[in-house]
């Protein structure tokens, strides 16, 4: 029968191994939270280029299709501009939700929202004359190009801010899985 003192030394031994198996799960588990927080941020930084992105070609498409019914009158080419009355409003309500925590980006993305419509509401009056058999002269096609130049000036803004941010999320996902991977070997 074992004597007292090594029933003691066992206890404590397992009672140490208990200890630090209970930190090296902590520390896991704060690990792997981190990794998936790091994870999901990359994962909104990649939406709002691609939400960016989707919003320019809709707005180009909106202008391609409004200048060739000003310039056919032929219904048939507002295809283009049909779609980004569809999808420019879903897309602003997208990118407005993935960046209202950032609040350099959220006064990006207001701006984009006032200068989207304004650029809608220019192209439709556009094709409203056009309906109506009228003429526009070169105010409202100079009023155009400046909201679209405005449009293009902050998706750039928005996109060059995401990507300068890819790399730092980036690092912080590779530091926070050597941490954790380093923890788990060393309690291993």
């Amino acid at each position: 029968m074992p004597n007292s003192k090594t029933i003691n030394n066992l206890t404590w031994g397992i009672g140490f191994s208990l200890v630090v198996l209970l930190i090296s799960s902590t520390a896991s588990y704060i690990g792997i939270q981190e990794q998936n927080r790091h994870r999901q941020e990359l994962a909104v930084t990649r939406k709002i280029i691609s939400t960016s992105t989707s919003l320019l070609a809709s707005l180009q498409g909106a202008e391609t299709g409004n200048r060739g019914f000003l310039l056919t009158g032929k219904e048939s080419y507002l295809a283009p501009f049909n779609n980004a009355l569809v999808s420019l409003p879903k897309d602003l309500q997208e990118i407005e939700a993935l960046t209202k925590q950032d609040p350099v980006q959220k006064v990006r993305v207001d701006s984009l929202v006032l200068a989207a419509k304004w650029r809608l509401d220019i192209l439709k009056e556009s094709v409203a004359t056009k309906r109506r058999g009228g003429v526009f002269g070169l105010a409202p096609l100079d009023e155009s190009k400046m909201a679209m130049d405005k449009c293009r000036a902050i998706i750039k803004d928005i996109n060059q801010y995401e990507d300068d941010n890819i790399d730092r999320k980036s690092a912080n996902l590779d530091n926070s899985s050597f941490i954790t991977t380093l923890f788990i070997v060393i309690s291993a």
